[in-house]
């Protein structure tokens, strides 16, 4: 199987595309070559790394792509983010194919500034922009056209088009720094050739239509260089991080739970109670749930004349390498509700929030409204219930909250599909 990570370089509807081995997939971000989705690439597939996103979500890491060469996957980079992956990881066994991933091996380009693109926000993934290798390589085709640019032209229109901050370098844009330079010439002639032919001077869909041909006929990636070498210390360091990353998700996947999950409360007192009957080493003989609050809350008690809940004395620590743990917290888990968690914890790039957008910098009071009304209690009960969902009062639940809200916030103003309640 080829799974092919890509979106405003190629459209759906390209032939290439449409092979019965190729598995089509979104541009690639942080995560998606591990977790869940990593799990579906089997040690013998290919991987085609065409686009990423950029400030959508968290860009593509290089252990990502170290964990999937470390079982054996052929890992091949071209066009986009993986043209300049490859050219950082060629070393190491990762394949480059195209002008694009040269260039940037050569140092002649660098950043990603060089491919990335503004993309529609509708999740269409549409390019709306040129990004600089395309206006690179027109700039190159117009030298040789002839009389199109005068001597240093195309050098002095490149640095222009850099400034433009990237999701802005739309056609018109491109028009009016051309103006603003005497090159109306080049400027119509560039218009007039993207008229005649979409494609024009699309270096990207060049290189990533390569690299699909390399991928589907099987040719292997050339010999790694021997310098430096990727020692067993490397690969092991890189299992460790995989597994780290691994329990991030988890904690996602939990932290969803104590979120939404109009029943956690009763999951939550239930791995207490099993917590409490099978302590961890060290921390004294097993009971059950009722004797440990006898026996922690008899003083207490007595002093406030009433009988206080399990979860405001007994806090045990939460392991999720445990599989009894992960059986106990995530056993009414659905794939509902995960594939609603990978849709709010993304920040929902349908939202289009600016690139200077953060979760933190959402306000605690706007999230702790929010709160309020998912757990349908009076601001009173808020900072008991939170403990009863395991959290440590109502700061640590709306920090918590807060990564899932421009996912949760768009879709309560533009719901797109059923997500199911996700309690399950």
């Amino acid at each position: 199987m080829i799974h092919v990570y890509v979106g405003p370089t190629l459209r759906r509807e390209e032939p290439l595309l449409n092979g019965s081995r190729v598995r089509v997939l979104p541009p690639v971000r942080h995560g998606d070559l591990l977790g869940d989705s990593g799990d579906a690439i089997a040690d013998e597939d290919t991987v085609l790394l065409i686009d990423g996103a950029h400030h959508q979500a968290p860009v593509l890491r290089h252990k990502e792509i170290l964990a999937l060469m470390s079982r054996g996957v052929r890992v091949i980079g071209a066009a986009g983010i993986g043209a300049l992956r490859a050219a950082e990881m060629d070393q190491f066994g990762m394949m480059g194919v195209g002008e694009i991933y040269t260039a940037y091996a050569r140092g002649e380009i660098e950043g990603d500034d060089e491919v990335a693109v503004g993309q529609r926000s509708d999740g269409d993934h549409r390019a709306v922009s040129w990004p600089l290798v395309n206006l690179r390589y027109a700039l190159q085709l117009a030298e040789r056209d002839g009389g199109i640019l005068g001597p240093g032209a195309a050098a002095g229109l490149l640095k222009a088009f850099r400034t433009v901050y990237y999701p802005r370098r739309t056609t018109a844009a491109v028009l009016s720094v051309c103006r603003r330079h005497a090159a109306r010439r080049f400027g119509s002639w560039l218009r007039r050739w993207h008229s005649r032919t979409p494609h024009f001077a699309d270096l990207k869909r060049l290189d990533a239509l390569e690299a699909l041909r390399t991928a589907t006929s099987g040719l292997q990636p050339r010999p790694a260089s021997p310098e430096p070498a990727a020692s067993p210390q490397w690969w092991d360091a890189v299992h460790l991080w995989s597994t780290h990353f691994a329990v991030q998700e988890i904690d996602r996947r939990l932290a969803y739970q104590q979120l939404f999950d109009p029943d956690f409360k009763r999951v939550w007192l239930t791995y207490l109670d099993h917590r409490s009957r099978h302590p961890g080493s060290g921390d004294g003989p097993g009971m059950t749930l009722a004797e440990r609050m006898a026996q922690l809350t008899s003083s207490q008690a007595a002093e406030l004349d009433e009988c206080l809940p399990a979860y405001a004395v007994f806090h045990p620590p939460v392991d999720l390498t445990d599989p009894s743990t992960l059986e106990q917290l995530l056993g009414r888990e659905t794939a509902t509700a995960r594939a609603t968690i990978a849709h709010y914890a993304a920040g929902s790039e349908e939202t289009g929030y600016a690139r200077e957008f953060f979760p933190e910098a959402i306000k605690d009071s706007l999230a702790y409204r929010i709160l309020l009304g998912l757990w349908r209690v009076p601001e009173h009960e808020a900072n008991s219930e939170a403990w009863a969902r395991g959290f440590q009062g109502t700061h640590h639940a709306i920090a918590t909250l807060k990564p899932f809200l421009a996912g949760f916030l768009h879709d309560a103003h533009h719901p797109r599909r059923d997500y199911g309640s996700g309690q399950r």
